[in-house]
């Protein structure tokens, strides 16, 4: 039991630390996306900048429009898998 509980624990520890800047980079892939689309209207683009921001810039808008809790939506989910996935490669291994 304590290397099941070790193991989920150091999964959920891992994507603690890294979830903010796979938010960072999800965004970042969206934009480039987002922007290249086809089926972009006008009112689109409209909300979307002309030019693609960069990971610092959109670390900073992210934090400046919607706060701390913006880096971190989604970790509980992420959480709960992160603990059974690793706590089983943990216990197998």
């Amino acid at each position: 039991m304590n290397i099941l509980l070790c193991g989920g624990i150091a999964g959920v520890v891992t994507w603690g630390s890294v979830f903010p800047l796979d938010m960072i980079k999800t965004r970042l892939q969206a934009q480039t996306i987002t922007d290249h689309s086809p089926r972009a209207t006008e009112s689109q683009s409209l909300l979307r900048p002309r030019q693609a921001l960069n990971s610092f810039q959109i670390a900073k808008e992210t934090y400046r429009f919607e706060g701390i809790k913006a880096f971190y939506r989604g970790l509980g989910v992420c959480s709960v898998r992160a603990f059974v996935v690793n706590a089983v490669q943990v216990c197998v291994h």
